[in-house]
């Protein structure tokens, strides 16, 4: 029975994005809500910026990742895999950076 890994580049793309939501979700959340409660335009603007800079992250996080790969758990395609032949490493984050701090 073979046994199916990821892509070095999906399993960095899969962490950066599960970074971006772990760290900046709920900044994002706070928006969504006082735009929906005051329906300005500079909220709305703020939603943008952060959206914007999320996706900055994004790329900043996959670039990270990719130069400190490690391998886990989540590098298999199926669980059962993941259970029998992965080390249960913990799988790493990127650092978090304050919210429109200049991404380098």
């Amino acid at each position: 029975m073979p046994i199916f890994i990821k892509p070095r580049e999906q399993v960095c793309r899969e962490r950066a994005a599960n970074d971006a939501v772990f760290y900046y979700d709920q900044f994002a959340q706070i928006l969504v809500d006082n735009n929906n409660e005051e329906k300005d335009m500079q909220t709305k603007q703020d939603l943008i910026r952060l959206y914007r800079w999320i996706r900055e992250y994004e790329d900043f996080a996959f670039k990270y990742h990719q130069d400190n790969f490690v391998q886990c758990d989540d590098i298999y395609l199926k669980k059962e895999d993941a259970q029998a032949f992965g080390g249960g490493n913990k799988i790493p984050r990127a650092p978090f950076l304050p919210v429109f701090e200049e991404i380098k």
